[in-house]
């Protein structure tokens, strides 16, 4: 698994900015959420999901990071 999460706490608490997660198996990349505004036909924009190797973009609201863990953990128990 790749993390990546830029955090503003200029408001005093937390804000997530920018973030990317990816969880690779197998050396193949099965998903990634990420908020790169590259996708604003999107219905969830900019947030959104790339699915597997050929990356198919998909609508998706901002995860935790931990639903991003439970989503991996349903992957391990394939």
């Amino acid at each position: 698994m790749d993390i990546y999460e830029a955090v503003n706490t200029e408001l005093g608490y937390p804000v997530r900015v920018h973030y990317a997660y990816t969880y690779i198996r197998k050396e193949q990349r099965v998903f990634r959420y990420d908020n790169a505004p590259h996708h604003p036909e999107i219905v969830t924009h900019p947030h959104h999901k790339h699915i597997g190797q050929i990356e198919q973009i998909a609508p998706a609201d901002q995860p935790s990071l931990s639903q991003v863990l439970t989503e991996i953990e349903t992957w391990l128990g394939a």
